[in-house]
């Protein structure tokens, strides 16, 4: 029986392999098309299928290379995010782009100690900014930025 000799490698191409084969599974329910007619599943079953092959290449490469123990994960920022992820989500339409967005850096924020509350509203801002010009104006999402004003 052959054994896990890099378990970090093998941690990547297990993850690689779910994404890979969860994308291409997804992909078959929509109509393929060949490479000159591509239908809606063509390119996610093809990117489904190299992150799945990358996946069994990373696999069978932790079987034969000596490599690192997996380190410890600190939880409380992983449940930060998400949790920050989440609230945006939550609140982009009844209060808008700029409040949520100001909300979810806010709460991302406290997953680094290390950031100001200052350098997290300069961030705040800019990313207020940004996807401000790029969803709403340019791309025409229909996101109130600030619901009730714009």
């Amino acid at each position: 029986m052959a054994s896990i000799r890099d378990p970090q490698t093998f941690a990547a191409g297990l993850l690689l392999s779910l994404a890979g084969a969860l994308g291409l599974g997804l992909s078959l329910q929509y109509r393929m098309g060949s490479a000159l007619d591509m239908g809606p599943g063509y390119f996610p079953a093809i990117v489904g299928g190299l992150l799945l092959l990358c996946g069994l290449v990373a696999l069978l490469r932790s079987l034969t290379v000596e490599g690192e123990s997996l380190p410890s994960i600190s939880w409380k920022p992983v449940f930060v995010v998400l949790a920050g992820i989440v609230v945006f989500g939550l609140l982009l339409e009844s209060i808008g782009l700029a409040a949520a967005l100001l909300a979810l850096t806010l709460s991302c924020s406290l997953a680094h100690p290390a950031l100001s509350f200052r350098t997290a509203l300069i961030i705040a801002a800019a990313l207020i900014v940004f996807s401000s010009l790029v969803f709403v104006t340019w791309l025409g999402t229909p996101v109130p930025i600030i619901r009730g004003i714009i």
